[in-house]
């Protein structure tokens, strides 16, 4: 039941909303509110600790549906134990009354309370975009998280600036697994079922085309994301949800750069793969995406291979103005594409610039050029297509892109130019020996123009690569971590006072090391076993206060025994390990009471003749025995009384 709440004592914060969920989840001001559910601040009375509460509103807590949408988000994040991913405490059901009387059960999901600001919160702050390596780091973090999610077989569904959280020291924190798809909001749906796709301008093509989808929605959706963290606008936007879907399948993004000419062609070619239209040519997962935002943040070069800009012959100069021509009608005629190209009116996952409906006019000079080089365009075009129909050039030949990964560089290069195919050919770390091609671009298979240039990634050896800081790290999560970074992992389970069960504890190398990539790491994890230590002669309040931080419970019992009162004379597992979670029985020497002091009086058997004083009496001892008057002798006893005579 909601409850009045006890008096707050000591720390406990003060709560504006007086409730109590089941008797332990003290309520207080609303803090968040979604389409089916609020959260509120809250404090967990039984462990004495800041919480947030998510409730299902009222209004919503008699359809099946939602409870079982509510109930499911609270069985699946419970799950998922990850240090970028919001902690889920508790959950349960609580009883409210309605206004017509009758009870109602509510259900509740009890979470880590973080203290911080949302994406969404940053971007209005800063006014436009973050620097590249904040970006890339934030979302390097959030597709960690992902991965672990994933992992587990749960797709978030909808990434979205509001579902990404930095706290005050910097961390990334993952919030609101399941609830988008129970949320019928007109503003983020695209039906007008209770069926909840996505967040439409983070939306993946097969969400809004109603298609099953895996793990590489959540990249696509990331990528959406990123591009608004380094642009300041996401990749698409409309005067409504449907507008913008069409655009997610149909419309390709204009690389970052074209908003902001500093960021680099690494930047666009990344954020660019991640929002391919099909899931088999984007990232294959959330961990390969993630390396290669890490590999941005830190200055090397993503794994995927960056479009490099041809050299421009003088004589194909007027074919290179058409094309750049052609290019800039084609983003004029993207920019009124879908409607009016600009966000939603209330603005509720966009706070970025709408788009105009036409490009600015360009000076009279471009003008001219852009103009010359059409009309020299459509003649090149009218005499190919003349020359064409007389047979005079044949059809353009094309080829099938061969798969060169695993040979040597030489061989692919042989293989490419037989081909009548060039290479590009840049050299990466890769646990791969030195000079084998390692990734390709366009892959094998592909049909290509002869001519065409394929990218190679070519091995220069095993890279260095740095152990991170995973103490505290679930296990799955510190492995899929090593072993995204090319590294070998082995574990080892061990006793820690430390860390709880399947915790990471320490690894071998130790964090901060550099070692080569397809290097071993131990991982230390605890088993969940402490060492309990010797108690003997400590106060009770100490003995259970250093059990209770080993996850041990003190059960005493209290004897009468020699030594100070209060404190432990003995107990059991001393030198043991033993799972947390035991109660380790203790015996705690009981207070004794006082002992009343007793006077001992010792009377004489005759009396003593009185003697001479022969000097001032001393005062008796206080443990000497005090003697007693003497009685006064008994009376003489009485004569028998007379005879009484007759009278004669």
């Amino acid at each position: 039941m909601l409850t009045e709440p006890m008096p707050a004592e000591g720390s406990e914060p003060t709560m504006t909303d007086e409730r109590v969920l089941v008797g332990r989840y003290q309520i207080g001001e609303l803090i968040g509110r979604g389409g089916m559910a609020e959260v509120h601040a809250g404090w967990d009375t039984r462990l004495g600790r800041e919480v947030a509460v998510k409730v299902l509103r009222s209004d919503l807590a008699r359809d099946v549906s939602f409870l079982q949408r509510f109930r499911r988000e609270a069985q699946s994040a419970a799950g998922l134990n990850h240090s970028s991913i919001v902690a889920v405490y508790d959950s349960g059901e609580d009883s409210a009354t309605e206004l017509g009387g009758a009870d109602i059960a509510v259900p509740f999901i009890v979470m880590e309370r973080v203290h911080g600001k949302t994406l969404r919160e940053m971007l209005h702050e800063r006014g436009g975009p973050m620097e590249p390596p904040e970006a890339c780091r934030i979302m390097a973090a959030t597709l960690r998280a992902l991965s672990f999610s994933h992992a587990n077989g749960l797709v978030h569904r909808d990434i979205k600036p509001a579902n990404v959280m930095v706290t005050t020291e910097g961390e990334v924190k993952l919030t609101d697994f399941g609830i988008a798809r129970a949320i019928a909001d007109s503003a983020a749906t695209l039906t007008n079922t209770s069926v909840v796709v996505g967040t439409a301008q983070y939306l993946s093509p097969e969400q809004a085309q109603g298609k099953s989808i895996d793990a590489r929605a959540d990249v696509y959706s990331s990528g959406c994301v990123l591009y608004e963290l380094l642009t300041g606008r996401p990749p698409f936007t409309g005067d409504s949800p449907l507008a913008i879907a069409y655009q997610h399948v149909g419309q390709t993004p204009q690389p970052p750069s074209t908003y902001d000419e500093t960021l680099s062609a690494e930047i666009d070619a990344v954020v660019l793969h991640s929002l391919a239209k099909e899931p088999q040519d984007r990232y294959s997962s959330a961990s390969e995406f993630a390396a290669d935002l890490e590999a941005l943040a830190a200055g090397r070069k993503p794994s995927i291979a960056v479009p490099v800009p041809a050299a421009v012959d003088p004589a194909d100069a007027e074919t290179t103005v058409q094309d750049v021509a052609t290019a800039e009608g084609a983003g004029e005629g993207q920019a009124g594409a879908g409607g009016q190209a600009g966000e939603t009116p209330e603005k509720k996952e966009s706070s970025t610039d709408s788009l105009p409906l036409v490009l600015p006019q360009a000076s009279r000079r471009r003008q001219l050029l852009i103009a010359v080089a059409s009309a020299i365009g459509l003649a090149l075009v009218v005499t190919m297509g003349v020359l064409a129909y007389q047979g005079k050039i044949g059809d353009v030949g094309g080829v099938t892109v061969p798969d060169v990964r695993t040979k040597t560089l030489q061989d692919a290069q042989d293989e490419l130019m037989r081909l009548g195919l060039a290479a590009d050919i840049r050299r990466v770390p890769n646990k791969a020996a030195e000079g084998i091609v390692v990734r390709q671009s366009p892959d094998g298979g592909h049909q290509a123009p002869t001519g065409s240039r394929v990218s190679l990634d070519v091995s220069s050896g095993p890279g260095n690569v740095t152990i991170p800081e995973l103490t505290n790290y679930d296990q799955a999560a510190a492995q899929s971590i090593l072993k995204d970074a090319g590294l070998v992992v082995r574990v080892e389970s061990v006793e820690s006072n430390e860390q709880g069960p399947d915790r990471v504890v320490r690894t071998d190398p130790k964090a901060g090391a550099t070692v080569p990539e397809g290097a071993t790491v131990t991982l230390y994890v605890s088993n969940g076993k402490v060492r309990v230590p010797d108690l003997s002669g400590k106060p009770e309040s100490e003995a259970r206060s250093i059990l209770m931080k080993l996850g041990l419970k003190l059960v005493p019992s209290y004897v009468d025994a020699n030594g100070p009162a209060g404190t432990v004379q003995r107990h059991d597992y001393a030198g043991q390990s033993v799972p947390m979670g035991t109660e380790v029985r203790t015996l705690i020497i009981r207070e004794r009471p006082r002992a009343v002091p007793t006077v001992t009086v010792t009377v004489p058997s005759d009396p003593l003749p009185p003697s001479k004083p022969t000097a001032s009496p001393k005062p008796p001892s206080p443990t000497a025995s005090l003697p007693q008057p003497v009685p006064p002798p008994a009376p003489p006893p009485a004569p028998p009384p007379m005879p009484v005579l007759p009278r004669r």
